[in-house]
């Protein structure tokens, strides 16, 4: 008999070629011809006979081919439809990792980056932290996808140009909005940052995740300090009252037996120091420096908590995030140490290509004296602030080498050789935030006197151990009516009152005094500055000053010579020269010509009513931690400043940072409310005291300005 099973196995199960077809039909009738002859030549009965078996052969055939062709039709619509899908998920998935590389980096990639920035293991980016996805593959269609940066202001174009391949027809898959700002969604938990190596994880994606991230921030804002050490302890404080700051952290089992202290850079008092619930010091001002001896009352192999309280609401900002000046946490050898303030650096004696130095100190086990030798020594001067460095037990120290003195005439000597000095007076919180002392603030102000051409201070009250540190690496000399007797006659540096002679008001503004100092004062910059704006009544008679470093200055007004006038003397006081003309809207210039060679010119306009706010800063970008200061401005339609509106401003801060303070010059700082300060403008001006957050993403710093009636400003402040 003839096997039909066997038979049906023969047929292939989806639409064979016709060759093969053809082959097996053949094959089949071979065999069948074979089984015939096994049968002693019976033919079987003629409806079941060869041409029956091919019918049905063919037949089988015909419905594989008609069902494989509609199982292919139907597979075809839902591929297109699962890589649409697939399609859509992949543009959200690169747009998600698109943000969370601006999270980090602080922009999106370039054009010319592209794409291939998110997959790259070699990417030298600030604060980059990927890859963030594995690789770049084509979309379901093998075509690109199609990536242009668009600015800061807007997020990138990215988009599958869709099953037809080709942009900008109506199958594109384009990313959505939202989804670049995935990455930023739930992070208030974090309290608006994220540890540097945890960034990945901007967003957590499960309760396991967010569980590890909340662990790993406790872990540093109450970290584990070393068993020997200095711990920086300036960010992460916690408020515990009005006038109250509280950190906690692990000391190790190991520092059992060490010193461990507690130093400040910085603390206006009256301030006291609890560690662990016990008083560890206490004091009526802290302005210097102090250091507290905390070994009795710390618990290594624990949870150790201090809290500082101080009447001076400067300490802190509005968040209680960090201590104005630095606070570190030493854990050393209780007998191989330098007693805090002992440290003294002395120059004997310079003379060519030696200089012979001595190096005190005190030890709980007594005083050390050293003397030593430089060989060709690059001496310290103000205009070359150059400082040696070396380790001692464990401590970078710096020092200069110098000498100071008098002569026998009284005239200031200075690595034994006569030398001029322009001096200012200074308060110790002159110009700093919150009055406390802040490096970058106390930098800004130094550069603010040396752009005046200064190059010695005497402090009121006598320098603290931090000015007098940044006044070496500034390149200023410091001085008391004991060193130098006349500088008890120097002009204030800045006049905190807002409207006395100061070269700078409250906000570091320039007042009259900082050009005319200037141009008496540099010899390597010309200078030619009004004193006086042209504003006032038309036909009014109005004076006009100008500091000028050169010896005669010529005045136009409108055009109009008003004549030339020479400079009365080489003092600040004689660099001003004077003129009184009939006010009439536009424009003066001021040409000043030394030894009757044309040296510069300068120019002031008249102001139109108020129209716009301006933002300004000096620094480009700001890193973690840092501070940054800008200026705001009142202009005229024309861009213009108008010295006379007087305004209020309200100052939104946006990104990983704080308004520390603001001020207008003609007083004390204004205090801010969270990100949020409210200044009013004196003489059209005010500046406000940004920080950066430690630990925060890449996004830039934004600082809006807006007022009633005024066209606003916004200032972008990218990481640096």
């Amino acid at each position: 008999m003839v096997d039909y099973s066997k038979l049906r196995k023969k047929f292939p199960g989806k639409g064979p070629s016709k060759s093969d077809k053809a082959r097996k039909i053949k094959a089949i009738a071979r065999e069948y011809e074979q089984k015939k002859a096994s049968l002693a030549a019976a033919a079987p009965l003629s409806k079941r006979g060869f041409p029956y078996y091919m019918t049905i052969i063919i037949g089988m055939l015909l419905v594989s081919g008609l069902a494989g062709s509609a199982i292919f039709k139907r597979g075809g619509i839902d591929i297109a439809g699962r890589n649409a899908k697939k399609a859509t998920e992949s543009v959200r998935n690169l747009a998600i990792a698109l943000g969370r590389y601006r999270y980090h980096v602080g922009r999106f990639p370039s054009t010319e980056e592209g794409l291939e920035q998110l997959a790259s293991k070699n990417v030298s980016a600030r604060g980059w932290n990927g890859p963030y996805i594995r690789d770049l593959k084509p979309d379901p269609w093998k075509n690109e996808y199609v990536y242009s940066y668009n600015g800061e202001s807007e997020p990138p174009t990215l988009y599958s140009k869709g099953p037809d391949g080709k942009a900008g027809t109506t199958d594109d898959i384009i990313a959505s909005r939202p989804d670049f700002d995935a990455a930023f969604r739930d992070v208030s938990w974090t309290k608006d940052w994220v540890p540097m190596h945890l960034r990945d994880i901007v967003v957590a994606q499960n309760e396991k995740q967010k569980k590890a991230l909340q662990e790993e921030v406790e872990r540093i804002l109450h970290p584990d300090i070393p068993a020997e050490g200095a711990t920086p302890l300036r960010d992460g404080w916690e408020a515990a009252g009005p006038s109250a700051w509280r950190k906690s952290l692990s000391i190790p089992a190991k520092a059992a037996g060490r010193r461990i202290a507690l130093s400040f850079t910085c603390l206006p008092g009256p301030w006291s120091v609890f560690f662990n619930g016990e008083k560890a010091g206490e004091g009526a001002d802290g302005s210097d420096g102090f250091e507290i001896d905390a070994t009795r009352f710390a618990k290594p192999g624990g949870r150790n908590t201090f809290e500082i309280r101080s009447s001076a609401p400067c300490v802190c900002t509005p968040s209680g995030a960090w201590i104005a000046g630095d606070a570190i946490l030493r854990v050393e050898d209780p007998v191989a140490r330098i007693v805090a303030g002992t440290l003294v650096t002395e120059t004997l004696a310079i003379s060519p290509g030696l200089a012979k130095m001595r190096l005190r100190y005190s030890t709980p086990s007594g005083s050390v004296t050293n003397d030593f030798e430089c060989v060709s020594p690059a001496l310290w001067t103000p205009a070359r602030p150059f400082l040696q460095k070396g380790w001692l037990l464990g401590r970078l120290h710096h020092y200069a080498i110098r000498t100071t003195g008098l002569s026998p005439d009284g005239s200031f000597l200075l690595n034994g050789e006569p030398f001029a000095l322009k001096g200012v007076t200074l308060a110790r919180d002159a110009g700093l935030p919150r009055g406390a002392f802040v490096r970058d603030a106390a930098s800004r102000v130094l550069q603010a006197l040396k752009e005046a051409g200064a190059n010695a201070i005497r402090f009121e009250g006598g320098a603290t151990s931090a000015w007098r540190e940044l006044c070496d690496e500034t390149g200023f000399i410091v001085v008391d009516e004991k060193t130098f007797p006349g500088c008890a006659e120097w002009p204030r540096g800045v006049d905190p009152a807002g409207d006395g002679e100061g070269l700078a008001d409250f906000a570091l503004f320039p007042r009259p005094l900082f050009a005319a100092c200037r141009a008496a004062w540099r010899d390597d910059a010309p200078t030619i500055r009004f004193l006086t704006d042209w504003n006032g009544v038309p036909g009014a008679l109005k004076r006009v000053a100008v500091a000028s470093s050169g010896d005669e200055t010529e005045l136009f007004a409108n055009g109009e010579s008003a004549g030339r006038k020479r400079a009365s003397g080489s003092d600040p006081a004689g660099r001003i020269v004077e003129w009184t003309v009939p006010f009439e809207a536009g424009e003066l210039k001021a040409i000043s010509y030394d030894g009757g060679v044309y040296m510069g010119e300068s120019a002031c306009k008249t102001a139109f009513g108020p129209a716009a706010l301006k933002v300004s800063c000096s620094k480009k970008a700001v890193a973690d931690g840092e501070f940054a200061f800008a200026e705001i401005a009142l202009e005229d339609e024309y861009g213009v400043a108008a010295p006379e509106g007087e305004v209020e401003v309200e100052l939104v801060l946006e990104g990983p940072g704080e308004i520390v303070s603001a001020a207008n010059g003609a007083g004390p700082a204004a205090l801010p409310q969270g990100n949020v300060a409210r200044v009013a403008l004196s003489r059209g001006r005010a500046v406000v005291a940004i920080r950066r957050a430690i630990g925060g993403s890449g996004l830039p710093l934004k600082l809006s300005a807006k007022a009633p009636s005024l066209r606003g400003a916004v200032l972008d402040l990218p990481r640096r």
